[in-house]
């Protein structure tokens, strides 16, 4: 007969699932979240390398020539490099503080799932949801291409897909222990 008092038998286990999507969540935030702290940190060098990189996108309009796939690629990647500067010009540090904090909400809300706790799912969700309004709020949105559309709506599905699928995990998370 099983101990119903045996803590490890009663406790809730990480699925599969739930360790993938964390993962997955990591390796995409973390890297980003790095870079806008770099961003901040050096924020006249960030520019400079936005700048740089909008000569190089230059550079490739001409060996891909001016219509296309690729071309709409380059056309999309200038014009949301060109309102990034922008955005940083008329906020200067705010954009890179904003973008950081959305990444620790994130990057917070994910590790509190992979510990089964449910107020990391409610973190995630608002982070990332946060992180499909700010574009809009820091005028970083750009409707002329369809990349840009293509994108946009590609990521709200993305959003959703692993909203869904954490929220399909929530029936395995414990309620947050009250210390």
């Amino acid at each position: 007969m099983e101990n119903p008092f045996n803590t490890e038998q009663n406790k809730p286990k990480r699925s599969t699932l739930l360790i993938v999507l964390v993962i997955l969540t990591l390796l995409n935030n973390v890297p980003d979240l790095f870079s806008n702290v770099r961003s901040l940190l050096n924020i006249d060098a960030a520019v400079i390398r936005m700048e740089a990189s909008l000569d190089d996108l230059d550079d490739s309009m001409e060996i891909l020539g001016s219509s296309g796939f690729f071309a709409d690629v380059v056309n999309f990647t200038t014009a949301v490099t060109e309102r990034i500067i922008d955005a940083i010009d008329r906020f200067g540090a705010f954009y890179f503080i904003v973008m950081i904090l959305i990444g620790l909400v994130i990057t917070l809300g994910a590790i509190l799932m992979l510990r089964l706790d449910k107020r990391g799912f409610h973190l995630y969700a608002g982070g990332q949801l946060a992180g499909l309004i700010v574009p809009y709020i820091f005028g970083l949105t750009n409707f002329t291409t369809t990349v840009f559309v293509f994108l946009n709506i590609f990521s709200v599905l993305l959003v959703a897909l692993f909203i869904w699928l954490y929220a399909r995990a929530l029936k395995v998370f414990e309620k947050p222990v009250e210390e």
